[in-house]
């Protein structure tokens, strides 16, 4: 029997079986292990990026969130800094007001004492004019022996005027005769009653929105817009066409808005019936432009540097708007974008023909705005819509800002414009149809000593200086003047002899002394006015702080000057006033300038020959207890506004004035908030009333010595308007209410 051995071969057999089924399985395990290895390699790439994301986002929210903890505190610094600053400021103001209340304790007793003394010395003065008097009389008697002159000094005495009272005489009418005015031109009438409404009528409105004194206004020539120019270093604009309405009185009622003015009830009966008719509103500027300050040490370093004047004592001031001047149809490079679509615009309507009306568009531009400050630059400014508000202007102003350049080394005390060049004033002209006025010339002048004459392109011109830089500028300086004061030694001791003088009041009645000013005018002159020669405008007109006023021919080079005035005493010239309104140039009539300095006077020089004709005096026949005058400190700034007693020769003086719209009618603007109105043809006899003299709000407040700075009439509407020291400007009208 044979027998099968099962472990022999057939058991190797099943073992390499088994151990290819392991590897196998091995394999697969380590595949499925790889496969895994390589997900979770995916995984822990994925979770890494995300990480790295979010760790990138964490460093940027971090970097975000210190910057705005940065921004933060310096918002916090510099809220500091102003409430320091606030601090600082109600500290000097309660220092301020207590010496006030002393010098008002310690004035009330000067002033009894000082009443006292000028009643006797009145009385002793009458007394001597009396003796004086009889006196002349016994020798006129001893004199007079004939009968003849006693006859005739008895006619005299009957039926003729005084010596006295008739100051035009003759020899003024035979040197100039066209003072005279035509009857036939001018409606007697309807001058009357322009001067009967200036009278009785009450300010239609005022303007408070400057929070300092407003040192310059101007109208537009022929659209009813007031810039106005404030210490407080902006310049604003706004729409006065509404003065000249009449308003009908609404039903009383409570006051709803803050604006409108009540008078008390106990003044409402001392009130004229035309003062009842119509409320007195508040206006407020629709745009306020304000001076930029970025760079301005470096601005005037560079400038001073390239007038070749030492830069070391550079001393940066508050920024101050002391003049402004419209611009009329100067086309403005801001408003080019708009011009331009709204020519497109006509085209395509017109191209598309409709019976629908197309509404016109203005062919000319309003104009810009000039203004000159304390820092001596000269800024201009595109005119934007008058009839839009605009409220978010800290973005948008800028936009209207078209350039600025600095013009001089020290203050700006007076601008004038002209874009004619030649012949008689003719007024601002519009353009014609097609036509853009992109020229005009200004002339500027400033207490460096110097009056210079600009070229203003608004379309801008290469800068030949630095052509390869391919610059584009807006100004060019064509002629600069300089005078030499004709008395120099007489004019500083005439000023030397004032300023003691009023220094020795101030000691008195402030119980403090007071710096004497060093004057820098003994080497050149310091103009405070100039206007275009509205006889010939290629001629410029310049009034001095020497009493000189000076005519230079632009294109010649020569000039000739005369002392204003007729006495023999030097008189500091504050303004040079002509007629705005051109038809007033277009006759064979003189019609004179009128010139306004520190003695009171209020000059009227003939234009052709710089002469003075005859001369107005200030006077306040008022209670001067009456007016509220607020005393300043004088600080160490040299400024428009320091020391201004110490210029003043004569204690109520003339500070500006204008022509309304009749040739032989004016108003002067005094120191103590009054407006006076003169008839040239009457001569120095020739006030006819008073501003507002029945209203209690007409007058401006007194502060210091100022009381108006500035005063102005539209050349075409009846419409006077008058900035004062108080930071009030009143809009005045003679249509009836």
């Amino acid at each position: 029997m044979m027998t099968i051995n099962l472990n022999g071969p057939w058991k190797s057999i099943q073992k390499g079986d088994k151990i290819h089924q392991l590897g196998q399985d091995a394999r697969n395990y380590i595949e499925i292990i790889h496969t895994s290895l390589v997900k979770l390699q995916n995984i822990f790439d994925v979770l890494i990026e995300k990480l790295e994301q979010t760790e990138i986002k964490i460093e940027e929210d971090r970097k975000s969130q210190t910057q705005k903890i940065e921004m933060v505190k310096l918002m916090l610094d510099a809220k500091n800094a102003q409430i320091m600053e606030l601090k600082e400021e109600t500290a000097n103001l309660r220092k301020q007001q207590e010496d006030v209340e002393k010098q008002i304790v310690e004035g009330t007793i000067y002033r009894e004492t000082e009443q006292k003394q000028k009643i006797d010395q009145l009385e002793i003065k009458q007394k001597e004019n009396e003796e004086i008097k009889q006196e002349k009389e016994k020798e006129k008697e001893v004199i007079l022996d004939d009968s003849k002159e006693k006859q005739q000094l008895q006619d005299l005495k009957d039926g003729t005027p005084k010596i006295e009272e008739r100051r035009y005489t003759q020899i003024k009418v035979l040197n100039n005769p066209q003072i005279m005015r035509r009857t036939g031109n001018t409606d007697d009438s309807k001058m009357g009653n322009a001067i009967h409404g200036y009278r009785i009528n009450e300010p239609r409105n005022f303007v408070m929105q400057h929070l300092s004194a407003v040192r310059d206004i101007a109208l537009h020539p022929q659209l009813m817009l007031l810039a106005s120019a404030s210490d407080d270093g902006t310049v604003s604009l706004l729409d006065v066409s509404h003065s000249i309405k009449s308003t009908p009185l609404p039903p009383v009622e409570p006051p709803s808005s803050s604006n409108q003015i009540f008078a008390p009830v106990a003044l409402q009966s001392k009130l004229t019936p035309h003062s009842q008719s119509y409320f007195q509103h508040n206006l407020e500027p629709k745009w306020n432009f304000k001076q930029s300050r970025q760079l301005t040490i470096f601005n005037r370093k560079k400038f001073m540097e390239q007038q070749g004047l030492q830069s070391q004592q550079i001393v940066l001031r508050k920024t101050r708007s002391y003049c402004v001047k419209f611009l009329p149809y100067l086309e403005s490079s801001n408003d080019k974008s708009r011009k331009q679509s709204e020519i497109q615009s006509a085209s395509k309507s017109g191209s598309q023909k409709s019976n629908v009306p197309q509404t016109k568009k203005m062919s000319y531009d309003l104009g810009c705005i000039l203004q000159g400050d304390s820092q001596g630059k000269v800024t201009v400014y595109a005119l934007p819509d008058p009839k839009m508000m605009m409220f978010d202007q800290l973005k948008k102003l800028e936009k209207n800002k078209m350039f600025e350049f600095d013009a001089h080394s020290d203050s700006i005390w007076s601008v004038d414009e002209s874009a004619q060049r030649t012949n008689k004033f003719i007024g601002a002209q519009l353009p014609k149809s097609g036509d853009k006025l992109v020229e005009t010339r200004i002339a500027t002048a400033s207490a460096d000593g110097t009056v210079k004459l600009w070229n203003i392109n608004t379309d801008g011109q290469p800068d030949q200086s630095n052509a390869d830089r391919g610059q584009i500028v807006y100004h060019k300086m064509l002629n600069e003047f300089r005078h030499t004061p004709s008395n120099i030694p007489a004019i500083v001791d005439s000023w030397w002899n004032c300023r003691k003088q009023q220094i020795s009041i101030d000691e008195i009645r402030q119980l403090k002394p007071i710096d004497k000013i060093n004057d820098k005018w003994e080497d050149s002159d310091i103009p405070t006015s100039v206007i275009f020669d509205p006889v010939n405008v290629a001629n410029l007109i310049v009034g001095y702080v020497s009493g000189d006023i000076v005519r230079y021919d632009i294109d010649n080079g020569v000039y000739n000057f005369m002392q204003v005035g007729q006495r023999t005493e030097s008189e500091r010239i504050l303004s040079i006033s002509k007629s705005m309104t051109a038809t007033h140039y277009q006759t064979q009539d003189t019609i004179p300038l009128l010139v306004a300095t520190n003695s009171g006077y209020l000059h009227v020089v003939d234009t052709n020959n710089l002469q003075t004709i005859f001369s107005y005096k200030a006077y306040n026949s008022q209670n001067t207890n009456l007016i509220t005058a607020t005393p300043q400190i004088p600080n160490k700034v040299s400024d428009q506004t320091d020391y201004i007693q110490q210029q003043l020769a004569a204690k109520w003086i003339f500070t500006s004035s204008t022509y309304l719209q009749y040739d032989s009618l004016i108003a002067a603007s005094t120191n103590f908030g009054r407006v006076f109105m003169y008839d040239l043809r009457m001569a120095d006899k020739g006030q006819v009333g008073i501003i507002g003299e029945q209203s209690m709000f007409s007058q401006h407040d007194q502060t210091f010595s100022e009381g108006i700075t500035k005063i102005t009439a539209h050349p075409i509407h009846p419409v006077l308007i008058t900035a004062g020291s108080d930071g009030i400007i009143k809009v005045f009208s003679s249509n009836p209410p």
